[in-house]
């Protein structure tokens, strides 16, 4: 009986100290800006955001406050940078820019809540491929 006293305290003490539960980041209140594109439709814009969505969702208790376009002369100026380096594959560049919030503890990188501004995504596509996610970061 004594053994599984203890066996219950020692369970309820490691459920008690694992904290709060994670949870996905929430997007809910994003703002997009779509910026001025003369070479990407809002429908093709939005495929490159939805790519950065999807990872972005994969982080827990992260808040995505926005996703700008940057504009067409950057994103140009990107795709003639990587593109050699990846044997001239990819036919297309997209640039965008977010704001997020950090979680609320501590991370490897982040302080706890600590607001993320101007991060950079550079997305690509080869010919007939889907858009992916070539680096992202500050630059």
């Amino acid at each position: 009986m004594k053994k599984q006293l203890i066996s219950i305290f020692i369970l309820l003490f490691l459920l008690t100290s694992c904290g709060k539960p994670k949870k996905l980041a929430d997007m809910s209140n994003c703002i997009i800006d779509y910026g001025n594109s003369e070479i990407y439709s809002h429908e093709k814009l939005d495929e490159g955001i939805n790519t950065i969505k999807k990872e972005f969702s994969q982080s827990y208790d992260y808040t995505l406050y926005s996703i700008k376009y940057t504009n067409d002369e950057k994103s140009l100026s990107e795709l003639a940078y990587y593109n050699p380096y990846y044997e001239n594959r990819y036919i297309e560049c997209m640039v965008f820019v977010s704001d997020f919030k950090a979680p609320p503890y501590d991370t490897v990188v982040y302080e706890a809540n600590e607001k993320i501004t101007d991060w950079q995504w550079i997305l690509v596509r080869e010919k007939n491929g889907d858009w992916i996610i070539l680096t992202s970061g500050y630059c």
